[in-house]
């Protein structure tokens, strides 16, 4: 016999059976709110100076910004010592000498530098006062006119390096017996420069003496007399 308001099946009371589960709180469409984040600029206003020197982005670019500095300072010292390097390489440097034999006495001129070098003006005092030529060089030296001599063009000529010229010859039989002596009455001043426009000046007060040479900006000598030297 089946109790009334039983199921058939199972023998359960349909009020039982007709119970339902409750309801599930639909969460499915329910995300959290995500906070926005304010702009590098804004956040990175508020930090102290060196907290911001820190960030990889900083640190990146300052990075780059010394190397970009030392290669620049770099490639202006190589090309700095090129440059040194290319003047010395032709560097000229003029010599004046004495030179005396049984039979000739003479003033020679020679470039024992690396370069050619142009001579530009040529000066030669006797007692310090300016000659003019040779000829009243040994005037001076003589208190006579020789009967023979020798000399060469020196101004605007191009000696090569070990070039040798000869300014002044004189046979040794036209000369004074003292004239080691008298010789040290001659000065010479040479101006010359080198193939970048340098100029160097040769001071000899004495010819005999050591000479003195420096580096000057001058490109013509200025003499109180025209000379043809």
């Amino acid at each position: 016999m089946i109790a009334k308001n039983a199921c058939p099946y199972l023998g359960f009371p349909e009020s039982v059976l007709s119970l339902t589960p409750p309801k599930k709180a639909n969460r499915m469409h329910e995300i959290p709110e995500i906070p926005k984040l304010k702009p590098k600029s804004e956040a990175a206003a508020g930090l102290p100076f060196w907290h911001r020197l820190c960030e990889a982005e900083m640190v990146v670019g300052i990075t780059a910004l010394a190397i970009g500095l030392c290669s620049l300072f770099l490639g202006f010292y190589e090309a700095g010592l090129q440059r040194h390097h290319a003047r010395a390489a032709v560097w000229p440097h003029i010599e004046i000498m004495l030179y005396n034999s049984p039979s000739v006495a003479e003033i020679r001129a020679r470039n024992a530098g690396l370069g050619p070098a142009r001579i530009d003006d040529m000066l030669v005092t006797v007692d310090g006062k300016p000659m003019r030529s040779w000829e009243e060089v040994l005037v001076k030296m003589q208190d006579a006119p020789l009967k023979s001599y020798n000399t060469s063009q020196f101004i605007d000529r191009v000696l090569r390096p070990g070039d040798e010229v000869t300014l002044l010859a004189v046979p040794a039989s036209e000369l004074p017996a003292d004239i080691a002596k008298r010789v040290g009455r001659i000065g010479m001043t040479v101006l010359y420069s080198s193939v970048f426009d340098e100029h160097w000046l040769l001071e000899a007060p004495a010819i005999n003496a050591k000479p003195r040479l420096t580096q000057t900006q001058e490109a013509k000598l200025s003499p109180s007399v025209e000379s043809s030297f």
